[in-house]
């Protein structure tokens, strides 16, 4: 337990910031089991987003100008950055979906107006999860009626395994 709390707006500055240790916390207790960070990281529930096996997807967040590491939990991951074939056929890509969301969070941190270290955001995505039949002999008035939803994610900035901050992207419902 840290008692140092971080706003999402911090990582957006290069200055660095100091949490205290265990001993110097409230409450000295002993800690029975803690699931780590880096145990996530390597069982699949979380996404190192600097992963370099993400390839150019590990790339995005230097680029748009973050300076803390970000993870994002699978399921989120899954539904939101990977396009399924439908939207593959659309021209939808990782590197583009996983951009946008990057992009948003980036604008929801610069304009948040609180000091909580949870911010959720929305975006918009196009999901096809199977209810529509995909044609792939578009004319204009089909691509009409396919419009972007809007969607919540949520941001929590916090420590990471060694006491520095991170973020973490997840749905709404998630921890």
């Amino acid at each position: 337990m840290h008692s140092k709390s971080y706003h999402p707006q911090d990582q957006l500055e290069t200055t660095t910031n100091t949490t205290t240790s265990m001993s110097e916390s409230r409450f000295d207790l002993e800690v029975i089991y803690s699931y780590t960070r880096k145990q996530a990281i390597e069982d699949g529930v979380l996404i190192d987003l600097a992963d370099a096996n993400l390839g150019e997807l590990s790339k995005l967040a230097a680029q748009l100008g973050y300076t803390y590491p970000i993870a994002m939990t699978s399921t989120a991951f899954n539904r939101y950055v990977i396009p399924n074939d439908k939207a593959k056929a659309m021209g939808q890509s990782s590197v583009g979906r996983l951009w946008d969301i990057l992009w948003i969070l980036r604008i929801a941190i610069k304009w948040s107006q609180t000091d909580q270290d949870t911010l959720r955001f929305r975006f918009h995505c196009q999901l096809w999860d199977g209810s529509d039949d995909l044609k792939l002999d578009w004319d204009d008035e089909d691509l009409e009626e396919i419009e972007p939803k809007l969607y919540t994610l949520k941001c929590v900035v916090g420590p990471d395994d060694d006491g520095k901050p991170c973020l973490t992207i997840m749905l709404p419902n998630e921890d």
